[in-house]
């Protein structure tokens, strides 16, 4: 073999070998459709133990004298939508079912969200509804309140995710959850989130 048949099988080999790499690290990096459609379908963490899954409705509920303390949510963007855990702690006071409301929801789809529990009540549950079409949610709260009580020292969290990410909200020692602010962005088709949290104490002027 002359030195220019040579070099020109090695060529050959070396463009062979290089198709080869490239053909099995697009597989490895862009896994086929269906592949990818077996992770969406298959991607819920089991930890914790999430109230709703993907695009699904829920409502959740404490029993009776406890509060929800701990919000948390994970965003899938192959679903478009979040799914949800929430725990819940012993409250400011004993109540009883007469003292709650029924959830009913506060907000449009694609639109803000803006919610204060009345009657210096605290958040007991937490309802939503997932639409398809907006691919966004309707939410609404489940308030509890006892004559005699009243909120105080009341504040605002700050923006508790971004985009796409997980929230993750623990309401502190002392406080009590009693407000939810969201914000829709159509192109992401996500929501952000503040709280509104405050303490509780028998009013001095109740007999």
């Amino acid at each position: 073999m002359t030195m220019k048949g040579s070099k020109l099988a090695r060529l050959l080999l070396l463009v062979v070998a290089l198709e080869i790499l490239l053909f099995a690290g697009s597989d490895a990096i862009w896994p086929p459709r269906t592949r990818r459609r077996y992770w969406c379908r298959r991607s819920r963490p089991s930890y914790p133990r999430w109230n709703n899954n993907w695009r699904q409705d829920f409502n959740v509920e404490c029993r009776n004298s406890y509060s929800i303390y701990v919000w948390q949510s994970k965003y899938r963007d192959c679903w478009g939508d979040r799914i949800h855990h929430f725990d819940c702690k012993y409250g400011p006071f004993y109540y009883q079912l007469s003292h709650c409301s029924t959830p009913y929801y506060v907000n449009d789809f694609d639109r803000p969200l803006t919610f204060r529990c009345p009657h210096n009540g605290f958040i007991t549950g937490v309802a939503s509804t997932y639409s398809f079409g907006a691919k966004d949610r309707r939410f609404g709260f489940r308030c509890c309140h006892k004559h005699g009580y009243i909120a105080h020292s009341c504040r605002h969290t700050f923006k508790m995710n971004t985009w796409h990410q997980s929230l993750r909200y623990v309401v502190p020692y002392g406080y009590y959850l009693v407000g939810a602010y969201s914000q829709h962005h159509d192109s992401k088709q996500d929501r952000t989130w503040k709280f509104e949290i405050c303490q509780f104490s028998r009013s001095p002027y109740y007999g």
